[in-house]
């Protein structure tokens, strides 16, 4: 079931990475655009309908198919995506009610390109102290990196 929700994750970060920069004017989807999409899937299908020339099967072979199987209004899987998909979305909507993580999680002006910063070996550090944010906050964003990490990092090696 974990491995679900990582690929939910993962394919859903394809998606943002792929039509967030054409619909908004080059601007980087944030942790917030993400729990957009989690809280209402025809968000979902909308955005694959109008952008699915993106999603060639050479470049992302059965991505179209993984989003029509999963997310769009008629599958009859998605009811029950929605309900596995409850506790990921408590915790990113815990993380940016937090103002810090928000600010650093959701800015569009200063916002970090992990994946050019990976790509140029550029080091990123980040200070989260518990003291400044909860500690229920403090371990969910550390979960939530370790994913997005591990994600980054399969997709630079693919």
């Amino acid at each position: 079931e974990s491995i679900q929700i990582v690929q939910i994750f993962q394919n859903l970060a394809i998606l943002l990475k792929e039509t967030y920069p054409i619909t908004h004017t080059g601007q980087l989807p944030t942790i917030e655009d993400m729990l957009k999409l989690l809280l209402n899937f025809k968000l979902i299908e909308a955005l694959v309908e109008k952008n699915r020339s993106l999603f060639s099967q050479d470049k992302f072979p059965g991505l179209l198919e993984y989003f029509e199987t999963n997310f769009y209004e008629k599958s009859p899987v998605s009811r029950m995506l929605q309900r596995k998909i409850k506790a990921p979305t408590s915790i990113l909507d815990n993380i940016i009610k937090n103002p810090s993580l928000k600010t650093l999680l959701c800015n569009r002006n200063n916002n970090v390109n992990f994946d050019d910063a990976i790509q140029n070996g550029k080091v990123l550090l980040f200070c989260l102290r518990k003291g400044e944010l909860s500690s229920k906050s403090y371990l969910n964003h550390k979960s939530f990196r370790i994913i997005d990490f591990q994600s980054l990092l399969i997709s630079i090696f693919i």
